[in-house]
C-alpha cells in the first residue's frame, strides 16, 4: 500500500513539473484559447537519415506565435489547427478526413519559417477564383 501512495505522489509531482514549464504552458493555453491567427509554416523534420519538408497552413495561438517569432520559446510543441495544404494536383485542401480531425502537432525546433496570413487560405483561394 505504501508503494501505491509513493507512486501516486511521484506521478503527481511529475505531472506538476511537466505542466509548469514554459512550453507546456504555451501549448495548454493554445488548446483552450480562441485568439488564433492563420499562418503558413515550413517545417524540417528529421526522419531516420533524411530531413523531410512539410508546408502547411493552419491556425495557431497568436501569443504563442509571437513568443516563437521573438525567440522566447525555442523548444516544445506547436499545434496547428484546421490544417490546409497543397496536394499533388496543386489544389488547396483540408488535412481533415475520416481518420484525422485536421490538427497537427510539430516540434518548435523543426520550424524553418512561419508567416502570418490574412485568413483561411481555402476561403481566400475560393474568393480569388470566383473573381
Amino acid at each position: 500500500m505504501k508503494k501505491f501512495y509513493f507512486l501516486l505522489v511521484l506521478l503527481v509531482c511529475v505531472c506538476f513539473a511537466a505542466f509548469t514549464t514554459c512550453e507546456s504552458k504555451s501549448i495548454i493555453t493554445q488548446s483552450i484559447d480562441e485568439d488564433t491567427m492563420w499562418i503558413f509554416a515550413h517545417f524540417n523534420v528529421q526522419e531516420k537519415d533524411d530531413l523531410e519538408d512539410y508546408y502547411y497552413f493552419g491556425r495557431v495561438n497568436e501569443d504563442l506565435y509571437l513568443e516563437i517569432i521573438d525567440g522566447q520559446i525555442e523548444s516544445g510543441f506547436i499545434l496547428l489547427r484546421d490544417v490546409r495544404y497543397w496536394n499533388t494536383e496543386n489544389e488547396l485542401q483540408e488535412y481533415e478526413d475520416e481518420m484525422d480531425v485536421g490538427d497537427v502537432v510539430f516540434r518548435v525546433q523543426d520550424i524553418v519559417k512561419m508567416t502570418p496570413q490574412k485568413g483561411d487560405p481555402l476561403e481566400l483561394h475560393e474568393q480569388q477564383e470566383s473573381e
